[in-house]
């Protein structure tokens, strides 16, 4: 698996691409100009995509079959209860986390369904 690290911005896709053709798929770990924010999860998901790692990412099940990985451990994390925590190596995940636990309210014992997560952060999305 190959990771790359290019900024967001869309005069680097064509950079992307090109890495893609040449090498196969990749997976991006970029952010704002280059700087790699990915964090300890984000890593966690890149190697969870590899053939060489499993797939499973805070004792969640296969991503690959699921859903996206973070979210599935958003999901798990959620349903474990408790404050969200700051991480100064997942900055990332801890944001994103933050803002789907803020929109996520669930009285059933094992949490909020996968769905809902997936919804919270498609309308977070939505706002940035």
């Amino acid at each position: 698996l190959r990771l790359v690290n290019t900024c967001r911005d869309e005069v680097c896709r064509p950079i992307v691409k090109l890495i893609d053709r040449e090498f196969g798929l990749s997976f991006n770990i970029g952010g704002l100009g280059g700087l790699v924010n990915c964090g300890t999860t984000g890593f966690k998901a890149a190697m969870s995509h590899s053939p060489e790692f499993p797939c499973e990412i805070n004792g969640g099940p296969p991503c690959r079959e699921i859903a996206c990985g973070a979210l599935i451990a958003i999901k798990n994390d959620i349903s474990r209860g408790g404050p969200v925590q700051d991480d100064a190596d997942d900055l990332e995940y801890v944001l994103l986390k933050r803002k789907i636990a803020a929109r996520v309210h669930s009285s059933a014992a094992d949490g909020p369904s996968l769905v809902r997560v997936t919804k919270a952060a498609w309308r977070q999305s939505q706002r940035t």
